[in-house]
């Protein structure tokens, strides 16, 4: 009988999948949007963002923890991708430095629309072991890209880093832990199995756990990542 109804819900729905899916499915959390009728999204914050390289838009609306950003914040962004950080950390700091090699055409686009080209600054560079040029592919965009060391990165950076968000697919386990050194506030992405494009370095995050105070989020689905939330370690009271 459920079948029967299924078949008469998709018929009185002309076969379109879609609609058939918005009817079936009906969540108010949840707003699909035909792509011929429109070339952005506006989130509930009321911040801009093109369709082009939104597919894992809403992972990054979740994933970070950054209520604590304040007005005198610079902040390094570390992948990007298409701006669902750093556009909303662009919100609450002074500035914001978005590192994202492929999807920085996307990035930009994104940054005009919301009118925060004088709040963010975009570096279309990667993360490496020291400067190279790479060819560098990711979804649907591949492209040879230049990378450089993070410390090379913050040196080049005219303000002190307060807050840095990695997201680098795997890249995270080249880079020397001590070039977190001085950076109060960590949001990190730790990669593992097939999400990852290098083998996991575990000297990474035991640094982290070691010299910030941290909490961790794992994802729900087996994808062996998970998020590191790293703050200034709490200096214990002399007796």
């Amino acid at each position: 009988m459920d079948v029967i109804w299924l078949i008469k819900d998709l018929f009185a729905c002309k076969g379109n999948m879609q609609e058939w899916m918005n009817h079936r499915f009906r969540n108010d959390n949840i707003v699909m949007i035909r792509r011929d009728t429109t070339d952005h999204i506006v989130t509930t914050e009321g911040l801009k963002f093109g369709l082009e390289g939104c597919e894992e838009f809403g992972d990054l609306m979740t994933e970070y923890e950054f209520d604590d950003l304040g007005p005198d914040d610079i902040v390094l962004d570390l992948g990007a991708n298409v701006g669902g950080f750093a556009i909303r950390a662009a919100q609450l700091a002074k500035h914001v430095y978005a590192v994202e090699p492929l999807f920085w055409k996307e990035l930009k686009d994104n940054i005009l629309r919301n009118n925060m080209v004088d709040k963010i600054t975009v570096i279309p560079r990667a993360i490496g072991y020291r400067d190279l040029v790479i060819d560098l592919q990711y979804r649907d965009h591949k492209a040879k890209v230049s990378t450089l060391p993070l410390r090379t990165l913050l040196a080049d950076i005219p303000e002190k880093v307060t807050f840095l968000k990695v997201d680098i697919e795997g890249a995270e386990w080249g880079i020397d832990p001590v070039e977190f050194d001085g950076i109060p506030r960590i949001e990190f992405e730790a990669h593992g199995g097939d999400n990852s494009c290098m083998l996991v370095n575990p000297l990474v995050t035991d640094y982290l756990r070691k010299n910030w105070d941290t909490s961790e989020t794992h994802k729900d689905i087996p994808y062996d990542s998970y998020w590191i939330h790293a703050y200034p370690r709490k200096q214990s009271k002399s007796l």
